[in-house]
């Protein structure tokens, strides 16, 4: 497995670990583990925080990128490996920028055993790195299924409170997050990390994995448990009970993390062969008011965080819609193998906002995208905040709601060669509508949209809208962005999902 380059930062210093380790220990003479377990682990956790040990030998802990991925687990010593159980659990290394001490458990008929780590397990490039001497622990595991066609590695827990996951036939792309807190902040982003999981060991035919885990930070402890069904759509059904330390005012509910780098709507005068470069080109949206919403993602100059106010929000996700490999030329990083990550919360979420930050970025190793559920009102300390949702990796497809409607299949944008500002172009798949009997409805924050007309692809099976931005009128003390808005209605009634797209000059 190819893991990109991930600046992950704990927030976490080096510090005695007893405190929550000893929770843990009472917990494993519990005769029936479980959920319950762990929510009474966070809950007893939330007292003044403790950060889990960092200490590594000196070689280890200043391993680069490429230096630590020359560490590598020997199959042949997964647990599971001999048992027959379609699932092969494999661990990582500590190292580099993976240095935290994370305690991994198998839960086999009611009771949490500690899995033992052991030098023997892995291979060591002797260039970078010499096998350690006793128990360092790992940094983090992954999880085949070699029961599903088309799948090999379903899961990956590493890094902070990162996990990722992917269907049968594709490659590794955006990840997922168990919290983010003040993320692109002002005060500087709070990154959780998961320090304990339970892994219940599978029975043979068994159809999903479970796995539970304690996330802790300064500001906040957790429990959360993870279903993990692999398929042709892999999902993860996630409940999560959070104990903050303090008021949260700037958290992420059920946080995706991707990279852009450049697409056809937004090419950034890179130098490169390749027409697009990302691992989602769009956040997806349905609303409390079932509205469907495709907002085009962009590498923007600047940082940019947009709110989308909701109550009772039906799903959200950062999407892969751009699968052709004629667009992105790339055979290596496969690009258009990459997953898209669909959040569908269970129970009424109340009111809040699905924030979307883009920071800018020149290069393809950072995720650059963040896309999250805030709550309108602040997590209070002292009571237990509970959530239940499910992530679905996999086609653009997974919300099969969108298949009702007109959805955006490609976005375009140029200077304008007759004046100043800019042409859009956007693609709507909708066959069998006259163009005639379609009103475009658009709107701008900033700007003046003119000309938009509208023609049939019949090639292509589309219905293509035109207009122009005008930016000429604006005073040099204006906003610099301006938010469009457009969808295509018939008697008052969309038939589109309503694209957004964000424009900074």
């Amino acid at each position: 497995m190819s893991l990109k380059r991930r600046q992950f930062v704990s927030g976490i210093s080096a510090a005695a670990m007893a405190t929550t380790m000893l929770a843990p220990a009472r917990a494993m003479s519990a005769p029936n583990f479980g959920f319950q377990t762990v929510i009474d682990l966070a809950r007893k956790t939330a007292r003044p925080y403790v950060a889990p040990s960092t200490e590594l030998p000196a070689e280890l802990a200043s391993l680069g990128y490429d230096a630590y991925r020359g560490i590598r687990f020997k199959p042949e010593h997964g647990p599971w490996k001999q048992a027959g159980l379609g699932y092969h659990l494999e661990f990582f290394h500590r190292g580099g920028l993976s240095r935290e001490r994370i305690d991994i458990f198998e839960v086999h008929d009611g009771k949490a055993t500690p899995f033992r780590y052991e030098a023997s397990q892995f291979t060591f490039d002797p260039r970078s790195a010499t096998a350690p001497a006793g128990d360092i622990g790992y940094a983090g595991f992954r999880i085949h299924a070699h029961n599903v066609p088309g799948m090999d590695e379903m899961a990956v827990f590493l890094g902070a409170s990162y996990f990722r996951s992917l269907a049968a036939n594709q490659t590794y792309g955006l990840s997922g997050r168990g919290l983010a807190l003040a993320t692109a902040s002002a005060r500087g982003e709070e990154f959780p990390i998961f320090r304990s999981y339970w892994i219940v060991r599978p029975k043979a035919g068994d159809t999903s994995v479970q796995v539970y885990a304690l996330l802790d930070s300064p500001s906040v402890s957790g429990a959360y448990a993870f279903k993990i069904t692999p398929g042709t759509a892999t999902v993860y059904d996630i409940q999560c009970t959070l104990f903050p330390r303090v008021t949260l005012d700037m958290v992420g509910i059920a946080p995706l993390t991707a990279m852009y780098l450049y697409g056809p709507a937004d090419q950034g005068g890179f130098d490169d062969f390749r027409g697009a470069v990302h691992d989602a080109d769009g956040l997806q949206l349905r609303t409390g008011s079932d509205e469907a919403i495709w907002r085009v993602l962009t590498n923007p100059p600047h940082v940019e965080e947009s709110a989308f106010q909701d109550t009772g929000p039906k799903g959200f996700g950062l999407m892969q819609r751009e699968q052709s490999q004629a667009v992105f030329e790339d055979y290596e990083a496969r690009y258009d193998l990459r997953p898209s990550g669909y959040v569908t919360p269970k129970g009424d979420w109340g009111k809040g906002a699905v924030h979307l930050i883009e920071l800018p970025s020149n290069t393809e190793g950072f995720d650059n995208i963040v896309a999250f559920w805030r709550p309108s009102a602040p997590l209070q300390p002292n009571r237990g905040h509970t959530y239940h949702y499910t992530v679905m990796w996999g086609s653009p497809s997974v919300d099969p709601q969108i298949q009702t409607i007109g959805r955006v299949v490609q976005t375009r944008t140029g200077k304008d060669i007759n004046g100043y500002g800019r042409v859009f172009m956007v693609d709507f798949a909708l066959k069998g509508i006259d163009p005639e009997t379609l009103t475009a409805v658009a709107e701008a924050s900033a700007g003046t949209l003119s000309a938009v007309r509208l023609q049939t692809l019949n090639d292509r099976g589309v219905i293509r809208a035109w207009f122009h931005l005008e930016l000429g009128h604006l005073q040099p003390e204006q906003a610099k962005t301006a938010d469009l808005r457009l969808a295509l209605h018939k008697d008052a009634t969309a038939l589109t999902e309503t694209w957004m797209f964000r424009w900074t000059y």
